[in-house]
């Protein structure tokens, strides 16, 4: 049994890891039609975000009818080299009449069918997702003349006139598509539906990148370049979600082409058809502004209000290179317009490579936010909003991975302002470096005085917080009252009337004013009903920054800085205690501690004292040599007591020292010895008893005693010559 366990427990671990993950995909196939008069599209799941792994996407497509075909566009492709492939068959079933397998990194590939259907399958495996591809694709009359025709490029002096003289669907084409063109000139064709007729136009795909100069097609609403423009399809993006559809509001139809000198490029493929009632999209007719993708590394970009344009990293959707450096500076076409900036995809390398945006046109500006890693939930992608009319962006990525990149759409929108200010009667002004001006009322220009009963605010929104706003008052007239209760100017520092006021002014002066506390300043002039005056003008401008921004102009985040100046920081101050313990080494003495000193001095004093004057000596306990008495004794030795009560003197075996220690003078190595114990002189009696007795006045019964010099002297009697301390006592 042991022997197949194993075995078992693979398999199972095999299913439990790869069914979910492969029948969660999209493996079953779905059956698509394709139609004459309008494109569809294909994206791998996710997209723009990358797939998942393991994924096996298959979908049969269907023509609108069994003599037509099927074209298919792709708008771009990246997938993992030799590994995900996409597969097309000219059939309805995988595994016949292999047309093309697809992978890597590539865009703009076109492909057909022989017959009314085409397979198309999409496989990866379980490691390296990407962010897939996009795909057009529609249905195509056989080769027919008047049902599917190729245009050549006619000038303006000799444009070419179609006439519809059916109403079938007619496709038209550039001559070379679905090969790449040459040249750089304008195409001009005239449709003619024929009195009481309208054109109904479907632009199923475009081949073009809008640049500066850009290429594409326009549908003028007439017979010539001087009608109503329908709109203008200039970049290939405009139809990846589906074709565009215009309609005439009579006969005639006039298109013109631009071709640019860049091989790259197909042309187009439209399909239209007469009608007899004008189509529903002519009132009002549409307008189609094509969007600026720009993809380049770095460049300066202005910002509108009516169009969201686009800035992605270099290659997108395929991969960035590595070691990018890109800055976009993006500026608002009105300066009163803030910047605001919503993301579509993000997908870079989450260690190593950024998107740093900045509150300004410089890295000196806030840094609002870092940009960096997967987002595959459209709802979670970041947006923000400058505080002024310009932002910065940069790109860093470093030598490793590289992925799809980002694509971010910018748009320039009002700046927002708090719910207190009443814009019904307030005037939004923006500062900027430039000086700028605004009146009490607008006959001031005429020397005409304001009215009474008159109130109006303006509010002064600043770009930056620690911007240095200054109001200089050139005129400045108003009726005078004590307290300004009648006519006045009211200054305060906010947005709202509820924010600390900073002056109130009236009556008649010149005077300036400079705010640097936030974003926004309101003035606010309100008058009596009675007296009026001249009025005032303001000059008003940004004058510097009060405080040092948060980055430097390296691009670098705070958090990378202070990191660095940290390190820095630790670094300085190490090598600064190093550098003070060794000079206190050097220039310090050595020195012991209190405690040991006091304990050594304690061991080595003996204090000696004699009857008529103590003395104190210190000797020093280090081993003494031997001297020719033999082993030395020293005098702190308890085995050599002196003297003492009940103890009998014995002389020492060899002379002591008793000379007096000098203080502060400098212990040597060899001991100082004791001087030799003196024997103490008996007086002799100069007189016999008799006369002592006699010459003393003491009486014979006195109980004083007398030396006998015959007797033997007792050693027991004689007071020792000092008293004997021990050290530690």
């Amino acid at each position: 049994m042991d022997t197949y366990q194993i075995p078992y427990v693979r398999i199972a671990l095999f299913l439990a890891v790869t069914i979910p993950s492969v029948l969660s995909q999209c493996n079953t196939p779905v059956h698509l039609y394709a139609h004459h008069g309008t494109s569809e599209t294909i994206t791998s799941p996710n997209y723009p975000f990358n797939y998942p792994s393991s994924s096996d996407c298959q979908w049969l497509i269907q023509a609108e009818s069994s003599s037509s075909t099927i074209g298919v566009v792709f708008s771009f492709i990246n997938t993992e080299s030799f590994f995900d492939k996409i597969r097309i068959y000219d059939s309805n079933t995988p595994g016949a009449n292999l047309l093309t397998t697809i992978f890597g990194s590539t865009t703009n590939r076109y492909y057909e069918s022989t017959g009314e259907y085409l397979y198309i399958r999409f496989t990866s495996d379980n490691a390296v997702e990407k962010s897939g591809f996009s795909l057009q694709y529609f249905s195509l009359f056989s080769t027919v003349i008047g049902q599917r025709q190729g245009l050549p490029c006619y000038a303006l002096s000799n444009r070419h006139t179609i006439t519809l003289t059916v109403t079938l669907s007619i496709q038209q084409t550039l001559s070379t598509f679905p090969d790449p063109y040459s040249g750089n000139d304008y195409c001009y064709w005239l449709v003619d539906t024929g009195a009481g007729n309208f054109l109904n136009i479907s632009i199923l795909v475009t081949d073009d990148e809008y640049g500066t100069n850009p290429g594409g097609l326009t549908v003028y609403d007439g017979n010539s370049a001087s009608a109503t423009a329908l709109g203008t399809v200039s970049d290939k993006s405009q139809t990846e979600s589906g074709s565009v559809v215009l309609g005439t509001s009579q006969q005639y139809a006039f298109f013109v082409y631009h071709r640019q000198s860049i091989s790259q490029y197909r042309g187009f493929l439209l399909s239209f058809n007469k009608v007899g009632s004008p189509p529903a999209q002519v009132a009002p007719p549409p307008t189609i502004s094509p969007s600026v993708v720009n993809n380049t590394c770095g460049n300066e970009l202005l910002s509108s209000d009516n169009i969201t344009n686009y800035v992605t990293s270099p290659n997108y959707p395929l991969d960035y290179n590595s070691h990018s450096s890109c800055v976009w500076t993006i500026r608002s076409t009105n300066e009163s317009m803030v910047i605001q900036l919503t993301f579509e995809a993000i997908d870079m390398e989450s260690c190593c490579d950024f998107l740093y945006v900045y509150d300004g046109e410089t890295a000196d500006y806030t840094l609002l936010g870092t940009i960096t890693g997967n987002y595959y939930n459209s709802s979670g992608l970041p947006v923000y909003r400058s505080t002024g009319s310009a932002l910065r962006l940069h790109f860093v990525s470093d030598e490793r991975t590289q992925q799809t990149g980002f694509k971010v759409g910018f748009l320039s929108i009002p700046p927002e302002i708090p719910s207190c200010v009443d814009q019904a009667t307030t005037t939004i002004l923006n500062a900027s470096y430039s000086v700028q001006t605004f009146e009490s009322h607008p006959e001031f220009s005429t020397s005409q005085n304001y009215n009474n009963s008159y109130e109006i605010s303006w509010l002064i929104v600043k770009p930056k917080e620690s911007d240095i706003l200054s109001l200089q008052f050139t005129v400045f007239n108003l009726e005078y009252s004590m307290n300004c209760v009648f006519d006045n100017v009211t200054i305060y520092k906010g947005a709202c009337s509820s924010d600390p006021l900073a002056k109130t002014m009236c009556g008649s002066l010149g005077d300036s004013f400079t705010y640097s506390m936030g974003k926004f300043l309101l003035v606010r002039f309100k008058t009596d009903i009675s007296v009026t005056d001249r009025g005032f003008s303001i000059s008003y401008v940004l004058l510097n920054s009060t405080s040092t921004d948060d980055t430097s102009s390296s691009g670098l985040p705070d958090y990378v800085r202070y990191t660095i100046a940290g390190v820095f920081t630790a670094i300085f101050v190490i090598g600064t205690l190093c550098l003070c313990v060794c000079c206190c080494r050097k220039l310090c003495p050595k020195t012991a501690s209190l405690k040991s000193v006091a304990k050594s001095d304690m061991k080595r004093n003996l204090i000696l004292t004699n009857t008529n004057k103590p003395k104190t000596i210190k000797v020093p306990r280090k081993k003494m040599k031997r001297s020719k008495y033999g082993n030395k004794v020293t005098i702190d030795d308890p085995k050599f007591p002196l003297a003492g009560p009940g103890i009998t003197p014995v002389a020492p075996p060899f002379p002591l020292d008793l000379k007096d220690k000098v203080v502060g003078e400098k212990s040597t190595d060899t001991p100082k010895t004791l001087p030799p114990i003196k024997e103490k002189k008996v007086r002799k009696p100069k007189k016999d008893k008799a006369e002592r007795i006699q010459s003393d006045g003491l009486s014979e019964d006195s109980s004083a005693t007398i030396l006998d010099h015959d007797s033997p002297i007792d050693f027991a009697t004689i007071p020792p010559p000092f008293e004997y301390k021990a050290p530690f006592g």
